[in-house]
C-alpha cells in the first residue's frame, strides 16, 4: 500500500497489527484520486467496518479524514487539497476519537 499518510502498517485508530485492511480516506468520485495520491491507512477490523469504524460511525470518518487533511495539507497546500476534494473537515466534530500519531 502506497500512503503519504503512515509509515507503520498499524490501525491508525488503535495500534492494532492484527488483520489490517487498507482504507481509501476519501470515497465515491474521490477515491481513484485519495489511491493516486496516497491518502490510504490501515485500519484493524472493528475500526474499518465495526460499529466504530469508519464506514459505519461518522465521528471515526471524519476524524480520519480531518487528520488525513492536516497531512496531506501540511505537505501539499491548503489550495491541492481543495482542488483534488473540494471539501474542507478542518473544523469538524470528531469527539470520542483520535489518530495514534508516529505510525
Amino acid at each position: 500500500m502506497k500512503s503519504i499518510l503512515q509509515k507503520t502498517k498499524r490501525c491508525i485508530l488503535c495500534g492494532s497489527v492484527k488483520d489490517l485492511e487498507c482504507h481509501h480516506v476519501m470515497f465515491g468520485p474521490y477515491r481513484s484520486v485519495s489511491e493516486k495520491e496516497g491518502l490510504k491507512v490501515w485500519l484493524c477490523p472493528l475500526h474499518h467496518r465495526g460499529n466504530r469504524g469508519v464506514h459505519m460511525n461518522r465521528m471515526a470518518d471524519l476524524t480520519v479524514k480531518k487528520w488525513a487533511e492536516a497531512k496531506y495539507v501540511s505537505a501539499y497546500g491548503k489550495e491541492r487539497w481543495m482542488e483534488r476534494f473540494g471539501k474542507d473537515y478542518e473544523g469538524a466534530e470528531t469527539s470520542g476519537f483520535r489518530v495514534l500519531e508516529g505510525l
